[in-house]
């Protein structure tokens, strides 16, 4: 997963409407099962909730 978020650096560099929440342990099979309340955080921050 880290080679993968180092994939990100240019995108957030370019677009200031991107950025990155969190990181968590779970990978992205089990992501919405296991680590969903930083999902919907990640959700709410923008939406100012």
């Amino acid at each position: 997963m880290e080679q993968g978020r180092k994939l990100l650096d240019p995108i957030i560099a370019h677009n200031p409407n991107v950025t990155i929440s969190a990181e968590v342990a779970s990978n992205h099979s089990e992501i919405l099962r296991k680590d969903c309340p930083a999902v919907a955080d990640a959700v709410r921050e923008p939406a100012g909730i």
